[in-house]
Formats: C-alpha cells, structure tokens, sequence
C-alpha cells in the first residue's frame, strides 16, 4: 500500500517484507548474527543506512529505522526440546531467515499473527513459537501458564521497527520536516532499545512466577542450527545481488568491529 501510494507511510518490521526480497529479513535480526548495537553501529556509521535506503527505494519507500529491541526469546513451547528430533515435522510458528533455518531442519513452519500465538499453542494447532512470545505470553492467565521457554533467541538478537513513507511524500517534505522526522525516529531508537532491555528480567521473573520452565537450548541443537543457517546464508549472498551486498558489508564491519569489542568490552 505504501509502495502503490495508497497510504502516504506505514511503521512494520521488514520481516514482513521477506516475500518482496530477502534482503528485508537480513536488515531485521538474523539467525547468529550481531545484536542492536552492533546492527546500529553498522547501520549509522558502515554503510547500512544507504544500503537500506537502495533497497526500499526499489519499490518506492523511503525507509527509516524508527525503533529497535533486542533479543527475543528463543521459542515457547508445549513439551520440552532437547534436539532437533523434538522439533521435526512439528508445525511451529516462525518468521524470517530463522523460519527458512527451521524448515531446513524438518520442521513445519507457520505465519501466524503475535496476538493468536497464546490460543495457537493452547488449542494445540501449532507446537510452539520462535515469534510473538513476549506478546502472546505476557498476555496470559497464571492458571493458562504452562510450557517450556527457550533461550537465547538465536534467529533473532535484534528486531526493527521500519518507518516507511511513499518516496513521493518523502520527496514532497521540507528540509526542516525531513529533519523532525529523523529525530524523532533517533529518540524513538534509544526510547525502544531501553524499554526493551529494562522490562525483559521483570517478564522473566513473571514467566517463573507462573509456571513456565526457562532453560538454554541444548548447546548440540543450536550447532545444528548454525550448520544449516551457513549453508543457507552462502546460497542466498550469491543468488542475490542485493542481499549478497547488505551482507558483504555487514560481514566487513563485523569483521573490524571484534577487534574493537575483544580490546574495549570486559
């Protein structure tokens, strides 16, 4: 709608745009890769941004980062997962690089809304979820809480928050509104990224308090994962033009960047 022109902007994650490139899913937390600062930092200062901007001005969008979380949660879950044989031929709603990585390994994938999780896994219709846990769960009754939270969430160490504006209203702006919007997209980054991090041990606790089983994914299960998540990564960086660049230049400044994090970080 907003590339058409029939809505003149949009805020959505580009998850949600996987189908149009993948490039999109890249540019929204990937399987193994960086956290929110690191992506930021890529973003702002590596060539991100530009990067972002040839993309969405592909299908007539001037997108902004507006918002950023960090880690989700790994999966919730009806029984336990102790490998990837407890997941196989399991329909488990996911979304993203994260659902391409778990389809590789056998298992049945599903889209399903953050708000339907909660019923979706109670009715029985799916297994579980890699998405909308926070939501779904934070949602909950006590006497409903039961199941198996698992971290950390390896498909997914950032989510963004995309505002998106039809290239031709962006165009349209003043200097001075351009310039607003902008800010208020920067405040609302630092606003997200600390009101994510500062309520996630709050709903932890509540998790605990209500019945929920919180563990590490078996450390087997998650080099499964990542085997089949290099594997994907190197057909998609040389099938795809766009997304092999968003990748080559987020591979270089990640590259440079651990020296910096293995000398400056405790």
């Amino acid at each position: 709608a907003v590339s058409s022109g029939r809505i003149e902007a949009a805020v959505s994650s580009p998850s949600f745009w996987g189908k149009k490139s993948r490039s999109f899913e890249l540019l929204d937390g990937f399987p193994f890769g960086p956290g929110a600062n690191e992506f930021l930092a890529w973003y702002k200062i590596g060539g991100g941004e530009k990067l972002s901007q040839n993309l969405y001005q592909r299908y007539n969008i001037h997108g902004l980062v507006c918002g950023i979380t960090g880690p989700t949660f790994g999966g919730w879950f009806r029984e336990p997962v102790n490998n990837i044989a407890d997941l196989r031929k399991r329909r488990v709603a996911a979304v993203g690089l994260g659902a391409t990585v778990l389809s590789q390994a056998g298992v049945l994938t599903a889209l399903i809304a953050p708000q339907d999780i909660r019923s979706a896994i109670q009715s029985g219709e799916i297994f579980g979820a890699t998405i909308g846990a926070p939501y779904a769960i934070g949602k909950t009754e006590s006497k409903q809480s039961t199941g198996h939270i698992y971290f950390p969430g390896w498909h997914q160490q950032y989510s963004v928050l995309n505002l998106m504006i039809n290239i031709r209203n962006w165009d349209s702006l003043n200097r001075q509104t351009k310039d607003r919007i902008e800010i208020a997209c920067t405040a609302n980054i630092a606003d997200s990224i600390s009101q994510s991090e500062g309520h996630r041990f709050g709903m932890l606790k509540s998790l605990v308090d209500r019945g929920f089983t919180v563990s590490r994914w078996p450390p087997r299960l998650l080099n499964k994962l990542k085997s089949i998540w290099q594997e994907e990564v190197h057909a998609y960086r040389t099938s795809e033009g766009e997304f092999g660049k968003i990748w080559r230049s987020l591979e270089k400044f990640r590259k440079n960047h651990s020296i910096w994090q293995e000398l400056g970080y405790l």
